[in-house]
C-alpha cells in the first residue's frame, strides 16, 4: 500500500491534532490530597525523565506508573529497592511523606484516552480501539 505525499501529510496532521487534543485532556485535576505537591516532586526529583510527566512511561525507558496498580506499601518498597535501571531513593532523598505525595499524584492521573474516544478517529475504530476495516469505505483502505 502506497500513500501519496498529500495523503500522508493529511494523516500526520490528523494524528498531530488528535494527540494534541488528547494531551490537553490528560492534565490531571489534583483530586487527592498531596497530588499537587506530588506532581511537583515527581518533576523536581527527575521521575518524569524516565516515566514521562503523566507517569505513562517515556519512549520505552521507564515503566508505566499510572494508572497505579500497586498498593502504597509495594510502591514505596520499589522506590526504596528497585530492580533494573532505576536508582534507589532512600528516605534521605525522598521522605515517606514525599513518596506518599508522588503516589497520590499518580493515582490522580486520569486514564489515557483511546482512539475511539477521539471524535475524529471514532468512525475508524471498533469497540476496543483497533482500526475497523469494515466501517471504512473501500477506497480509503487502498
Amino acid at each position: 500500500m502506497r500513500c501519496s505525499r498529500p495523503t500522508l501529510g493529511i494523516i500526520l496532521l490528523i494524528a498531530a491534532m488528535a494527540s494534541a487534543g488528547a494531551f490537553a485532556r490528560e492534565q490531571p485535576a489534583p483530586s487527592e490530597p498531596g497530588s499537587a505537591s506530588g506532581r511537583n516532586l515527581f518533576i523536581s526529583k527527575g521521575c518524569y525523565e524516565c516515566h514521562g510527566y503523566m507517569g505513562r512511561g517515556a519512549m520505552g525507558v521507564g515503566a508505566e506508573l499510572s494508572p497505579v496498580l500497586l498498593s502504597l506499601n509495594v510502591f514505596t518498597r520499589y522506590v526504596r529497592h528497585p530492580s533494573g535501571a532505576m536508582p534507589p531513593y532512600s528516605d534521605k532523598l525522598l521522605s515517606d511523606d514525599n513518596v506518599n505525595s508522588i503516589y497520590a499524584y499518580l493515582r490522580s492521573v486520569p486514564k489515557p484516552v483511546t482512539a475511539d474516544q477521539i471524535p475524529l478517529l471514532a468512525p475508524y475504530t471498533d469497540t476496543v480501539g483497533r482500526p475497523n476495516e469494515e466501517r471504512r469505505p473501500f477506497s480509503e483502505r487502498l
